[in-house]
């Protein structure tokens, strides 16, 4: 259902926006994304979004080391290249 990849893609963007954190809008839009499935009556694709979400979660682990540290780089800051 396309609506459901509209609701990930804009779940994405306003996580980035509010936190400016890429990494923190791809957490939230994989966790969010089983919700749009159900609101959108797709509960034959629940499974596997849970699945891919919890890939995206160990794949991120770093990422949300960081943003627990506090030292995730930020959407529009220039790095630091220490």
């Amino acid at each position: 259902n396309w609506a459901v990849g509209v609701a990930a893609c804009a779940t994405w963007l306003v996580f980035a926006l509010v936190f400016r954190i890429s990494s923190l809008g791809a957490l939230g839009a994989a966790a969010l994304a089983p919700v749009w499935l159900i609101l959108w009556d797709q509960q034959e694709m629940l499974l596997l979004a849970i699945f891919l979400g919890a890939l995206i979660y160990i794949r991120h682990s770093a990422n949300i080391k960081r943003i627990i540290n506090g030292t995730e780089p930020k959407i529009g800051k220039k790095s630091n290249p220490n």
